[in-house]
């Protein structure tokens, strides 16, 4: 059996991951610094609670009164996506800075196994069983960042929405200034033309 002597030159660093100081001067964002930092699904919410705007019931009363698609009721969906992903991805931040924090002594580890050039860990089934370890590191992190990228996926969907939303508003507000022009006359006092090209 042949040994590998200097290992040394694939050694890698692992990046450790810093807790994030987020401010609270008021209890503004009480909660978000432990649910970024931590894997806790309920300061999350608590956190994502206390960082936004609560709807009062007079709104609640107001959009109770709102047809279904109109423009009250569509910034509203938003509002409620948000309310339902953002709490949900400060949990996938918190635990995935959890989870890697963990890790790091599971990682240490199998870095100085694999770097190990002793007799110990340089058997054949060694070898392969340092490969197996690394590879199902590997899978788990994959998992854990695909969490992220969900969770960004789900924050692109709510800035669509808002996007959307402002386009159609936007469009309708030009369909409904055309109608007006047609049903209302818009010329200036003493004057016998229609202005074509005013917007109000």
């Amino acid at each position: 059996m042949e040994h590998f002597s200097i290992k040394q030159q694939w050694q890698t660093a692992l990046t450790k991951l810093e807790n994030v100081n987020v401010p609270n001067l008021f209890g503004e964002t009480a909660g978000i610094g432990i649910a970024i930092n931590t894997n806790s699904p309920s300061t999350s919410l608590t956190g994502w609670k206390a960082a936004t705007v609560p709807m009062n019931s007079g709104t609640t009363a107001y959009l109770q009164a709102q047809n279904a698609g109109s423009a009250q009721r569509a910034q509203l969906a938003m509002i409620e996506t948000s309310d339902a992903i953002s709490p949900d991805c400060l949990t996938a931040i918190g635990q995935y800075r959890d989870g890697r924090n963990q890790s790091a002594a599971a990682n240490t580890s199998l870095a100085d196994q694999q770097l190990d050039i002793t007799s110990a860990t340089n058997s054949e089934v060694e070898q392969l069983n340092l490969l197996n370890a690394a590879e199902a590191q590997k899978m788990s992190e994959m998992q854990s960042q695909g969490t992220l990228q969900a969770c960004l996926a789900s924050q692109m969907t709510v800035a669509n929405m808002q996007q959307r939303n402002a386009a159609v508003q936007d469009l309708n507000t030009a369909a409904l200034v055309q109608q007006q022009r047609v049903t209302n006359d818009t010329s200036a006092a003493n004057e016998g033309n229609t202005w074509k090209t005013y917007l109000p």
